[in-house]
């Protein structure tokens, strides 16, 4: 069978060249100028995943950079505000170790009571510092000082529920506090209904680990350290399945804040504890073992009522205060270090990730220049030809 080649179908092939050709000296011109070879995911299927996830993987180290510069800012702070309380301490000490003599006069010692009220002051004032509107050592209790004037009661606070609880009814804590800890309790419903039928599970960290399932939530329920909690449904709405409460409970002394240490994430399933607990820095709680304001307190009362022997006994115990704070700034020196560490790991890590994308994606320039050259020449000699092509007519045949 024989074809007959028409003058349309020339003319369609050759239009149809003439579009590849320019189509592709685009796309050269395009990857020069972006230098990328990957310009849309068409260019290459393959090569975009790839590119893809090693942006996803560059974003995942940039969020860990900045929780680490972040960290990092807090512990220098920390470190700073714990140095200066270091220094006070000592300083009381030396004064504690001159009236303790028996040079040391009723008027002196008096007058050293009201040096020793102004270090109260301001080692409460360095104790409630803040950074960045948050408290740096008041554990997860953000909303007050986490160091007060005067040594408060053991008490147990609100309970607050949630913004998404449905229960509309009233949460009532009651109890005495037995506890050696400041803590933060949570009530969280398992299983919704009525009071009787209602499962919860109860947490004594604030809701970082939980509890055995448990059922009956009818009158007063002991939560734990003396902590009791009781549902009233004034409402119209029972509790929940997902409905949270929560509370603080708070023992006798100055602090007033607990001990949990903020915490945030460097590397996946890695979080990392940067702060200091301000439990362990000033109180004999946690791994405490002097409450510094305690002491200072009891060598101010000494020192007005002119006791040497009162003022001796402080002695040893601001040396242990002191040596508790210095131990503090030597775990915020440590903690920078081990950020340091992960943060050179990740500059390494993402320098090879950015060598891996410039492989996948950019373009070399030399061969591209070589190639669109080539393709230059072919589509000029495209032209060339349609435009002979054009020329072509019947009158041209007939001569």
């Amino acid at each position: 069978m024989i074809t007959r080649v028409t003058e349309q179908m020339k003319y369609f092939l050759m239009t149809e060249n003439l579009f590849k050709v320019q189509n592709k000296n685009g796309r050269l011109m395009e990857q020069m100028a972006s230098q990328k070879r990957i310009n849309r995911p068409s260019d290459d299927p393959l090569g975009t995943n790839t590119v893809m996830d090693l942006r996803t993987m560059r974003a995942s180290l940039e969020s860990y950079g900045r929780n680490i510069e972040n960290a990092k800012a807090w512990l220098s702070v920390t470190e700073s505000k714990l140095s200066s309380a270091a220094d006070i301490l000592l300083a009381a000490k030396e004064l504690s170790l001159s009236q303790s003599s028996a040079t040391a006069s009723e008027a002196s010692r008096k007058s050293a009571a009201a040096t020793v009220s102004s270090t109260i002051d301001a080692l409460r004032a360095l104790a409630n510092s803040k950074f960045g509107g948050r408290y740096l050592f008041a554990g997860s209790c953000p909303d007050a000082d986490p160091f007060t004037a005067v040594p408060g009661a053991a008490s147990i606070g609100a309970a607050e529920p949630s913004a998404a609880n449905v229960f509309d009814g009233d949460a009532v804590t009651s109890g005495t506090y037995t506890a050696d800890r400041n803590k933060t309790y949570a009530v969280r419903i398992v299983t919704g209904g009525a009071l009787a039928a209602a499962t919860y599970q109860v947490s004594s960290d604030g809701g970082k680990t939980w509890g055995a399932v448990k059922a009956g939530l009818v009158g007063d329920v002991a939560i734990g350290d003396g902590v009791n909690i009781r549902f009233e449904e004034t409402g119209t709405e029972q509790l929940t399945s997902g409905d949270l409460f929560s509370l603080q409970a708070l023992t006798a002394g100055y602090c007033r804040g607990n001990g949990d240490e903020p915490a945030v994430e460097i590397g996946k399933g890695n979080t990392f504890r940067y702060g200091i607990s301000g439990e362990s820095v000033f109180t004999d709680r946690d791994s405490g073992n002097v409450d510094v304001f305690t002491v200072l307190d009891n060598l101010k009362t000494a020192l007005e009522s002119n006791d040497a022997t009162g003022i001796a006994s402080q002695i040893d115990l601001l040396q242990g205060g002191y040596d508790q704070i210095v131990r503090s700034v030597s775990r915020c020196g440590s903690r920078v270090e081990i950020l340091e560490t992960a943060q050179n790991n990740y500059s390494a890590l993402d320098l090879q990730l950015t060598e891996l994308m410039s492989n996948a994606e950019d373009t070399d320039v030399s061969q591209l220049l070589i190639e669109y050259n080539s393709h230059e020449i072919a589509l000029e000699a495209c032209y060339s030809m349609a435009a002979q092509i054009g020329n072509n007519s019947i009158i041209q045949f007939l001569k």
